[in-house]
């Protein structure tokens, strides 16, 4: 049986984000993370997808083509990537919206 190469290389600029701006990701019930970093390729950096195919490339590791994106988020300090993710929508809306995606341990209080 041959094994398909698999470059992992574009899956290490994802994880080296989620790492660095979502500490324990993958112990996380829920995938609101996701909606933020796409949140962060469509309208920060202009990407031409949905938010929706963002969201489903990243769930599916198909991140080829966010590539030079990730890296610009990467290298954003915590501070600025946290304020741009929290003041993205009204208060009121960001509250209701986390209320209704985040499991329990991961809502601020």
């Amino acid at each position: 049986m041959e094994l398909i190469p698999l470059d992992l290389k574009p899956l290490s600029k994802l994880y080296d984000v989620l790492d660095k701006f979502y500490p324990n990701w993958e112990a996380r019930q829920d995938d609101y993370y996701l909606t933020e970093l796409a949140f962060m390729i469509l309208k920060v950096f202009k990407c031409s997808y949905t938010d929706e195919t963002i969201i489903n490339n990243l769930r599916t590791c198909k991140v080829d083509k966010y590539q030079d994106e990730l890296s610009k988020i990467y290298e954003m300090p915590l501070e600025a990537y946290t304020w741009i993710c929290d003041n993205r929508m009204a208060k009121d809306r960001a509250k209701a919206s986390k209320k209704r995606y985040l499991k329990r341990e991961h809502l601020p209080q």
